[in-house]
């Protein structure tokens, strides 16, 4: 079930993909240039999908998003992941609760929880606090 849609570049946007998949940041950003080149030199796309390690149906939808959104399309979208538990918008409440509670990080850590009514394990508040005091020192 092989798509005979063409991808068709002209010599500006084979420049910028073949710079993309050569110097980008993200490793799946450049394997998504790398797709649409190969697919644009008419190689079929469950040879790319093998090249690349992701399945055809991966490849399919970069090929459109290609089509769609040029080089922009092949980029990371923002909001993916975990969000993290625990932001700068904490800073202050924890600061308050750790000032109030300096010998116990424990009773620190649950005066936090409660006045914020969020729950996290001992190591993620030991690390926001870690980075608490790199800001500090720094």
């Amino acid at each position: 079930m092989e798509q005979k849609k063409k991808i068709i570049l002209s010599s500006e946007e084979r420049t910028a993909l073949e710079k993309a998949y050569r110097f980008g940041s993200c490793h799946r950003f450049r394997m998504r240039c790398k797709a649409v080149l190969m697919k644009a030199d008419n190689v079929k796309v469950s040879t790319i999908s093998e090249f690349v390690g992701y399945g055809k149906l991966a490849v399919y939808d970069w090929l459109r998003r290609y089509r769609r959104d040029g080089l922009d399309g092949l980029r990371e979208k923002g909001g993916r992941g975990v969000k993290p538990l625990m932001d700068l918008s904490d800073t202050a409440a924890v600061k308050e609760a750790v000032r109030k509670h300096r010998l116990s990080i424990k009773t620190a850590k649950a005066e936090w929880e409660k006045s914020s009514g969020k729950q996290v394990s001992d190591i993620t508040f030991r690390r926001f606090l870690d980075l608490l005091a790199q800001d500090i020192s720094v």
